[in-house]
């Protein structure tokens, strides 16, 4: 029996220093520790249960499923609305 196995990875949205900075700041998260949910996002394919398994508690505040999904889909949505915003402005 062939089995065929299609893996995709997740297309993961990118934001630039200034975007950050200008729309994606939270006092609850650091740059680093957005960049490190990012990383882990896109390693793990979105599987958040699995994230937050491998989350490093000793380097990153200890953060729920939830927590981890709230930003993730916040910074999303935010990014969204920005890109679009930047492409109507440009036409």
């Amino acid at each position: 029996m062939d089995i065929e196995l299609n893996f995709q990875s997740v297309e993961m949205p990118v934001y630039t220093d200034i975007e950050y900075q200008q729309h994606l700041h939270d006092d609850n998260w650091t740059k680093q520790e957005t960049d490190y949910l990012f990383d882990m996002c896109k390693r793990f394919d979105l599987r958040f249960i699995v994230i937050n398994d491998r989350w490093d508690r000793d380097s990153y505040t200890n953060r729920s499923v939830e927590d981890l999904k709230e930003r993730y889909y916040s910074i999303c949505n935010t990014l969204t609305k920005v890109q679009q915003y930047d492409i109507i402005t440009l036409i």
